[in-house]
């Protein structure tokens, strides 16, 4: 990855005039863009080709990264869904006590056992710590050593909020502080208890309006990708970037999300090493990368 010493970028001194010159039309790109559906352009005809098999040896062939059973995978999300009241939460805790013990408490094996983060909406600290204790009576654990591996996440004065809608647009009020706890005890589980209350969506139900509020990654990467492409269509590239008088502002309104949202995107998206954004200068640093995300689907 480039360093960020923009050594590929063009100093902002000697293309002011250009840049200047350039704002203009950009302002229009955006304007084109906003139009034309949040940032996501149609598709353009692309080349179908038929591909052979690798070939690789099977011993090659990665292996899926399961972190217990054939049920959930490190590194990716998983619902546990059953009609109220029928013991989704003792499964979720027998399922972290294996977890953390790296036993197969309910016949599943644990392949990367570690610690174990719990975000509760319903039940309180205590009454979970309850219920770790009668699985580990149950069971002939250590409780004391059990809890060593537990820690529960919460907010100092509300419930954790994931993601919430203001209007048409979403925030993500907490992301920051549950990704720096959740790094800070790097658990191999986190429980999320009940998933439709981590949330503040009108209609917490609601298929589209989740998938809404998760696809603003793909928006604003499809959004970046349509002011480059554009303005690179139009011969405005110098010194390998673009000039760029786009304010975060801009795109909050373009997308219909919130400014903190769309600072958050934005530096997401950067600290990946997708593009930089520096002296009102945007520089691709992966183009495939970015149009990869930008066509993820989001339904």
């Amino acid at each position: 990855m480039p360093r960020d010493d923009g050594h590929m970028v063009a100093d902002p001194e000697q293309t002011a005039n250009a840049g200047q010159a350039n704002n203009g039309r950009l302002e229009g790109l955006l304007a084109q863009t906003r139009r034309g559906g949040g940032g996501r352009s149609a598709p353009k005809p692309q080349h179908i080709e038929l591909r052979r098999p690798s070939g690789r040896p099977i011993t090659d062939l990665p292996l899926t990264p399961w972190l217990y059973g054939n049920f959930l995978l490190s590194g990716h999300a998983s619902v546990l869904g059953a009609k109220d009241g029928v013991g989704k939460g003792y499964i979720a805790t027998a399922i972290a006590l294996a977890v953390i013990t790296g036993r197969p408490l309910l016949g599943e094996p644990v392949h990367r056992p570690g610690g174990v983060v719990i975000i509760s909406y319903e039940d309180d600290q205590l009454e979970w710590e309850k219920r770790i204790a009668a699985a580990c009576l149950h069971y002939k654990l250590d409780y004391d050593k059990v809890l060593r591996g537990v820690r529960f996440l919460r907010g100092a004065e509300r419930p954790v909020v994931f993601a919430r809608q203001a209007g048409s647009a979403f925030d993500e009020p907490d992301a920051a502080g549950i990704i720096g706890a959740i790094k800070e005890f790097a658990p191999a589980l986190v429980i999320v208890d009940p998933f439709n209350r981590a949330h503040e969506m009108t209609d917490g139900n609601s298929n589209a309006l989740i998938i809404r509020a998760a696809a603003a990654l793909e928006r604003v990467a499809a959004l970046i990708l349509d002011i480059h492409n554009r303005a690179e269509a139009r011969d405005m590239k110098r010194g390998g970037s673009i000039a760029f008088p786009v304010t975060q502002q801009h795109i909050a309104d373009a997308l219909g999300i919130s400014l903190v949202h769309a600072n958050r995107t934005l530096k997401r998206l950067q600290r990946d090493g997708l593009f930089r954004i520096k002296s009102r200068r945007l520089q691709m640093l992966d183009a495939a990368a970015l149009e990869r995300l930008a066509q993820a689907p989001t339904a």
